[in-house]
């Protein structure tokens, strides 16, 4: 089977607020982009886990997990963690070691200038993937140029009612070229990926489509808004449910924050959107069918994710005329980008 050839495109989604309100620089230093990750359970103190907490500055995730693998003499797969951060940020997050015999190792020694352990704990299980709370950010952006009056009335706006819930540029690799080269091995072409980099692919591929259909939704201004035959998912949950009609009740609970309408994060199951939603749906995943049959082929399973990121806790303030500092709080697996491109 031949995969369709078609636009992969993974940048530059569709904005409710089409015209950005201000130019800016993000990243200009590393320490600009700050992120610390938020466990969302007590470690137990006792258990054949070592649980770090690590701050890494301009390292991959999996860059921190082989030093530790290598430094315990063990292999990669007894390391856990909870998420992917980022490369050009400073980040805080935790990893797990299983260590069944335990063997006392100094943690210090593995420390460099581009790594530092914050905390070290112990807990009787791996640390899984999604299973932090939150993360919380703390962003500085330079070269500021905007009317402050039109930039913090869209802080205003974004602080009141969230953003899309887009899957950020990270999720596609760092030349954003996933999906292509998951195309690319779907059609049999170049080396047979390894298990993790197919994981990745499919990863990419899934968040793809989500990406297409929310940005559909945004266009018909259905993003924050449910509509006849959709899921919702609980605010801060992965708890979801399914109502035919978007009533009152449905209305007011979106409107309040509680309630989000769940995207597909497409697989196989039978839990499925009906009516308009399914209507909204199909009318973008038909253009990429093959992908998704190729989905199905490797047994994904089906997931939902909300359509709307409400963003807690946004504070902003003025270092200078030409430098502002943004602080918020998201939980597992929502991207600071989906607000940064709304300003």
């Amino acid at each position: 089977m031949t995969y369709e050839k078609t636009d992969y495109t993974v940048t530059d989604w569709p904005r409710v607020n089409s015209q950005p309100a201000t130019a800016l620089k993000i990243r200009t230093y590393p320490a600009d982009f700050f992120v610390e990750e938020r466990l969302g359970f007590e470690l137990s103190g006792s258990g054949e886990h070592v649980f770090l907490s690590i701050e890494k500055t301009g390292q991959t995730t999996i860059d921190i997990a082989r030093q530790i693998a290598n430094f315990a003499g063990v292999e990669l797969r007894a390391i856990g963690y909870a998420g992917l951060k980022d490369r050009h940020a400073v980040t805080r997050q935790w990893f797990s070691v299983w260590l069944p015999k335990h063997n006392k190792i100094d943690w210090n020694y593995l420390e460099t200038d581009t790594l530092t352990i914050i905390n070290i704990n112990k807990h009787s299980r791996k640390l899984k993937r999604g299973t932090n709370r939150s993360n919380c950010f703390q962003l500085m952006l330079r070269d500021v140029r905007a009317d402050k009056t039109v930039l913090e009335d869209r802080l205003q706006w974004i602080a009141q009612h969230g953003v899309p819930n887009y899957f950020g540029p990270q999720r596609f690799g760092r030349s954003g070229d996933n999906v292509e080269q998951a195309v690319a091995w779907l059609n049999g072409n170049g080396s047979k990926p390894g298990r993790f980099m197919k994981g990745i692919y499919l990863s990419s591929i899934r968040s793809f489509l989500f990406n297409k259909v929310l940005a559909h939704r945004v266009g018909l201004g259905y993003w924050n808004k449910g509509v006849d035959g959709d899921n919702y998912v609980f605010n801060g949950s992965h708890s979801c449910f399914q109502s035919d009609s978007y009533d009152i009740s449905l209305q007011e609970r979106v409107k309040s924050g509680e309630i989000h309408p769940a995207l597909m994060l497409f697989g196989s199951g039978t839990f499925n959107n009906t009516d308009v939603a399914y209507e909204i749906e199909q009318s973008v995943l038909h253009h990429y069918r093959r992908l998704c049959d190729a989905m199905l082929d490797k047994k994904i399973k089906k997931d939902w994710r909300a359509s709307r990121l409400l963003v807690p806790n946004l504070i902003w303030n003025w270092l200078d005329d030409n430098c502002l500092q943004l602080t918020f709080e998201l939980p597992s697996g929502a991207f600071a980008t989906s607000v940064l491109s709304e300003l």
